[in-house]
């Protein structure tokens, strides 16, 4: 079923006869979304503050064999594939 914005308002008066309340319209119509996107702002002016780099501002960990736990799976598989011969 597709739900395309035109059909919203005849959504939201169902909704309304079923006992929804304005609160729980406002939710569903994005309220939560901008409270979320305001925190997450928030935290991100926090870590500013602090010099918290981005995490994908941060280098990658050099190779190092003796230590996995530092490694992401797909850079220790391509330095350790192993070939078979017939």
């Amino acid at each position: 079923m597709y739900l395309f914005i035109s059909s919203y308002p005849l959504l939201f008066a169902e909704l309304m006869e079923e006992g929804w309340s304005i609160e729980e319209l406002k939710k569903l119509a994005g309220l939560n979304l901008l409270r979320v996107m305001g925190a997450a702002e928030k935290v991100a002016r926090e870590l500013a503050a602090a010099r918290v780099a981005p995490y994908e501002d941060v280098a990658p960990k050099p190779f190092d064999a003796h230590n996995c736990s530092s490694q992401d799976l797909n850079s220790i598989l391509s330095k350790t594939i192993i070939h078979f011969k017939n």
